[in-house]
């Protein structure tokens, strides 16, 4: 089975814009941890609106992953509660065999999970993956990634002029 193993800032950013959906990717389960989720509903926001709709629809949750623990002594302070599930469930799921992508902004995060040979991706490239696989339009990727910036996410710079180039050349 595939899966892709979501953190809350994809979460929060697509919620902000309405964007919800562009988390699910053709051929893969989305799935989140319940705290990502309970994170998430804190605040009452678009996003947790967004989010209970997703949640009735397409996105699904996991609680505690027996390896979380060991994880995170190895991941360190850096790496919070929520981001260590992501790389657990997703360590676990491709030592399963599994085909797996871990949906993770964060930077130690990032480099965590990929010291653990786990791919990852993150709101950008979910809306490049989106872009590649024909779902949304490169102009379409592009006014997402500038309604991103305009709600205030932090994105990379040259990240962001990266992407944006890779998507007018499709």
């Amino acid at each position: 089975m595939k899966y892709l193993v979501i953190n809350a800032s994809p979460i929060i950013l697509f919620g902000k814009i309405g964007k919800l959906e562009l988390l699910m990717m053709a051929g893969r389960k989305s799935i989140a941890p319940i705290r990502v989720v309970e994170e998430v509903k804190r605040k009452k926001t678009p996003e947790t609106l967004a989010l209970e709709n997703a949640l009735n629809n397409w996105l699904n949750t996991f609680d505690d992953v027996p390896n979380a623990l060991m994880i995170s002594s190895i991941m360190g302070e850096d790496i919070k509660r929520g981001e260590v599930d992501v790389i657990a469930k997703a360590h676990q799921l491709l030592r399963a065999g599994h085909d797996v992508i871990a949906v993770l902004d964060d930077k130690p995060a990032r480099k965590g999970a990929q010291a653990l040979s786990i791919p990852v991706t993150g709101t950008l490239g979910m809306i490049f993956h989106a872009v590649q696989l024909g779902t949304i339009t490169p102009e379409f990727g592009i006014a997402t990634v500038d309604e991103l910036i305009s709600v205030g996410a932090r994105l990379d710079t040259m990240l962001v002029r990266k992407i944006i180039d890779r998507m007018s050349s499709i």
